[in-house]
């Protein structure tokens, strides 16, 4: 992935009881072998079983079911990436080809009622295997592992069969339709990178998922009864019914699966009394604009994990509930989530802004500077680190074509310039030494503009930022970002006072 980009599509990374049927006559996996194993409904399930090498091989060891990207195909390279470094580490390892990429059937987007029994049934295959340790009849030792689509089965799997020992989410969602949909504003760039990648490849989706494709990238809007639809996935409410040793991995400039939703499973999973750890990164969906992401802090983190809590080493240390890295690469930690507090930064405003649909800014998957917009100076604290999630409070009136509209808020540090190296593959391009937006995180704010005083209160996208000598930290309140969808109505608003609070920590 490109070191100097904010955010890019990784279509094939976005990822997802039953009794297993005969599975298919094995096919040739270098390293492993290769079966069909039969669904709840009779789907074919194409799944890949790679037996442990290191310390567990010949012997029964722990599996470990690795997940795979969305549109994209269980790995079966054994000598790279996750399964090559799960396998070296002594596991069993189990990939496959989700429902509809790659297997039969229709892709419903992790759904509990289809994905989540797919699960269930290879672990119930998985039982059967000679080299899978047991912890009883029918019960392998069972880890999970996978980013975004591969990260959320995760979350819906150990919901709904606490045969799931130990998983590692990363660098997915707690809600598909605050990931997607948040404040009821469609993530355009998103929607269209991923409606367009899952379509390839004979990949075969649901109807319901291709007539949600196809109004949110021609009318901007998702029905009710799709609302619904997706809402029934979660895997928020599944969350709830997870008591497991849980290690949540999350991208500080993932503009499709941000940090929120990690820090939303992490709480939820806590209070739940599981152990729980959550490490944010420089990877997901996009990477640091100043700083590569360093994959082995994936790596480690998860190994430690699986070693102690699926091995059962308790000599191992997993290190502190939380690590994140600012803007520069470097990395802190702090006991738990959020870090100890310093004093917030803090800011106040007003001002007024004419808007149409030929307003835009940012690129398709990350936010970026606006000519047009409120800016609102915010008094950063010298030194520190910005963590958590800004507060903002807004007083406004406005008139518009249609009064139920969004305008967006977002950070910016006047002070640290968009490189001029970004590659061709940031669409629209950002302006070379324009101020970057921080984490590029863009949060829409839904507003009704009918002539009459509102008042509203959100909560933005949450960042990790330094505040280096001379920083000069603006909150911008701008009528469109190319992140969302297009703008569609025109008229102007007028915000009589705004006042934004960024937590801050020592670092």
């Amino acid at each position: 992935m490109p070191s100097k980009i904010a955010a890019l599509v990784a279509g094939s990374v976005l990822l997802s009881a039953g009794f297993a049927g005969a599975p298919a006559a094995a096919a040739e996996t270098p390293g492993g072998r290769t079966v069909e194993v039969a669904s709840f409904d009779g789907t074919k399930i194409v799944t890949n079983f790679f037996p442990a090498r290191g310390p567990g091989a010949g012997e029964r060891a722990a599996s470990v079911l690795l997940g795979s990207g969305f549109g994209g195909r269980g790995a079966t390279d054994p000598e790279t990436g996750e399964l090559g470094y799960l396998l070296d580490a002594g596991y069993n390892v189990v990939t496959w080809n989700p429902r509809g990429f790659g297997s039969e059937g229709q892709v419903q987007i992790d759904d509990p009622r289809a994905e989540g029994r797919d699960v269930r049934a290879l672990i119930d295959w998985i039982a059967k295997q000679p080299e899978a340790k047991l912890d009883g009849r029918g019960d392998p030792r069972l880890g999970m592992a996978g980013g975004s689509y591969g990260g959320a089965i995760q979350l819906v799997t150990a919901g709904l069969d606490d045969r799931v020992d130990v998983i590692v989410p990363g660098y997915t969602y707690h809600s598909l339709n605050d990931a997607l949909y948040p404040n009821r504003t469609i993530k355009a760039g998103w929607a269209f990178g991923l409606c367009s990648a899952g379509l390839q490849n004979g990949n075969e989706f649901h109807p319901r998922v291709s007539s949600i494709c196809w109004r949110a990238l021609t009318t901007g809007e998702v029905t009710k009864p799709d609302e619904t639809w997706m809402r029934e996935h979660g895997p928020d409410f599944l969350m709830k019914k997870i008591d497991i040793p849980t290690l949540f991995v999350q991208g500080v400039t993932d503009t499709l699966f941000p940090v929120s939703h990690a820090i939303a499973g992490y709480r939820t999973i806590k209070a739940n009394g599981a152990p729980v750890k959550m490490v944010w990164t420089c990877g997901g969906h996009a990477n640091c604009m100043d700083a590569e992401h360093d994959a082995s802090v994936d790596r480690e983190a998860t190994l430690a994990w699986f070693q102690r809590h699926l091995r059962g080493d308790k000599s191992v240390r997993t290190g502190p509930e939380f690590t994140y890295p600012d803007n520069t690469g470097v990395r802190h930690s702090a006991k738990a989530f959020p870090p100890p507090a310093a004093k917030p930064a803090r800011g106040s405003g007003s001002g007024t802004t004419l808007f149409s649909p030929a307003d835009n800014s940012g690129a398709m998957f990350t936010g970026g500077y606006s000519h047009n917009r409120i800016e609102i100076p915010v008094d950063a604290p010298s030194g520190g680190v910005l963590v958590g999630a800004p507060e903002l409070t807004m007083k406004y009136r406005g008139r518009a074509t249609d009064a139920t509209t969004s305008v967006y808020a977002q950070l910016i540090d006047a002070s640290v310039p968009v490189p001029g190296d970004l590659p061709a593959s940031v669409i629209p391009p950002l302006a070379e030494g324009d101020p970057q937006v921080v984490n590029g995180m863009v949060t829409p704010v839904p507003v009704t503009l009918d002539g009459a005083a509102h008042e509203l209160t959100i909560d933005l996208e949450a960042v990790a930022w330094r505040l280096r000598p001379g920083s000069k930290l603006k909150l911008q309140i701008i009528p469109n970002s190319a992140v969302y969808n297009q703008q569609r109505a025109a008229g102007w608003i007028t915000v009589t006072s705004a006042t934004v609070t960024v937590p801050t920590t020592a670092g």
